[in-house]
């Protein structure tokens, strides 16, 4: 039953992203690369010319990353959100990342730390706001999910204060467990 029940909240969060969001089209991606936040052809958008670019880290092997030898790239964040189909007064909120590059060959990539998760911060700053799903998930073009193998995530933490704010919440003697996260996937856990 629990099963069922996961699967229909991912039914209906996959309906807002299909139904409403729609495809990120080529147009809005040549968009993007010169510095639009939007194209006429999809509902998928930027949010300012400053958060636009996301920085990330890639590793070429597993021995990269644990040496800590890695290439900088960049690459845009893009937002969507609708009313969720069944759920009354709650908002969908979507943020895709992308594209990354990816050569294979047990290769990494690591986001850099960036503020403001799904464009939530304006909803969270005005009322109480309530986790009732969440996703972290690598896909293609189209959005349709790459399951695992061959990508995998990882880790994926969203913390409910700016990245200016982290460093005064996780400090050297303060245990990783106590950083205050809002959602969390860890690749090693179930369901995630």
């Amino acid at each position: 039953q629990r099963v069922s029940e996961r699967r229909r909240n991912m039914n209906n969060l996959d309906k807002v992203r299909v139904e409403h969001c729609g495809k990120m089209t080529q147009g809005y991606v040549d968009a993007r690369k010169e510095g639009l936040l939007r194209h006429t052809s999809t509902k998928w958008h930027g949010k300012s010319l400053q958060d636009q670019t996301l920085f990330y880290h890639y590793y070429q092997n597993s021995i990269d990353y644990a040496s800590d030898n890695w290439t900088r790239y960049s690459t845009f964040r893009s937002y969507c959100s609708a009313p969720h189909p069944t759920l009354p007064d709650t908002v969908v909120s979507i943020e895709r990342q992308g594209p990354f590059q990816s050569h294979g060959n047990l290769d990494w990539s690591r986001v850099e730390t960036y503020d403001d998760v799904a464009s939530l911060k304006e909803q969270i700053s005005k009322r109480t706001v309530y986790v009732v799903g969440r996703l972290f998930a690598v896909v293609d073009a189209n959005g349709d999910i790459i399951r695992y193998p061959p990508l995998h995530v990882h880790h994926a933490h969203v913390h409910p204060y700016p990245t200016s704010e982290m460093k005064k919440k996780i400090t050297l003697d303060n245990d990783f467990v106590h950083h205050h996260v809002l959602i969390q996937a860890h690749g090693d856990a179930e369901c995630t």
